[in-house]
């Protein structure tokens, strides 16, 4: 079973999310204050995946992650390149996917601060594997080094804005990207990367 279901993605763009000072707004509040703020965002952002043909893979603790351009049954609807997913059109979706998520968090409230909830994005576009593994709570997974950059695009990034690693900036050139002279990634060093900010949304054609 796992044999057959393991397969191999070319330029997909990954998208990771968290949400800045979770830690410190967690602690300020109930358990169910964090669990409906936390639902209140995610629900939003999984309405969002349908908009932009995004296909969502987890959410852990307060990250949020999903991917652009796997190459899945029934997947290809659109930005079909004979047959095959094309990268630009992917990342462009996931791009026009991560503006909405930023804005829509103006819209979700830090209970008792009543302050709109800030999330940093990080995107990054390479090759993938994906599979199901083990055999308690199994879940589809992504695996491979695209993910690892991507979580360090997040991880590193700023808050209200996107950052991007060259690749994806790559393939998106007429954005108003920033540089930000690089940031490190573990086994990688010194890694360009560059920020965008949520200021104009491209519905995905």
């Amino acid at each position: 079973r796992v044999r057959s279901m393991a397969e191999y993605h070319e330029q997909v763009t990954v998208f990771f999310a968290d949400i800045v000072g979770f830690t410190a707004i967690s602690q300020s509040l109930t358990a169910p204050e964090v669990m409906i703020m936390l639902n209140d965002l995610f629900t939003r952002l999984d309405t969002a995946t349908d908009d932009w043909c995004i296909y969502k893979v987890e959410t852990i603790g307060d990250a949020y992650m999903c991917a652009a351009g796997l190459n899945l049954k029934g997947a290809i609807k659109k930005g079909d390149c004979d047959g095959q997913a094309c990268p630009r059109f992917w990342a462009q979706s996931m791009l026009g996917f991560a503006r909405e998520a930023v804005e829509m968090c103006g819209e979700v409230l830090v209970p008792r601060q009543n302050t709109p909830v800030q999330i940093r994005i990080g995107v990054h576009t390479g090759d993938v594997t994906t599979g199901v593994v083990g055999h308690k709570m199994p879940r589809f997974c992504l695996f491979g080094d695209t993910v690892n950059v991507a979580s360090r695009m997040e991880s590193t990034g700023k808050a209200g804005h996107i950052q991007a690693s060259e690749a994806t900036r790559d393939l998106l050139p007429q954005e108003d990207w920033v540089a930000t002279g690089g940031v490190e990634v573990k086994g990688k060093g010194t890694m360009e990367t560059f920020l965008l900010s949520a200021k104009k949304t491209v519905a995905a054609e």
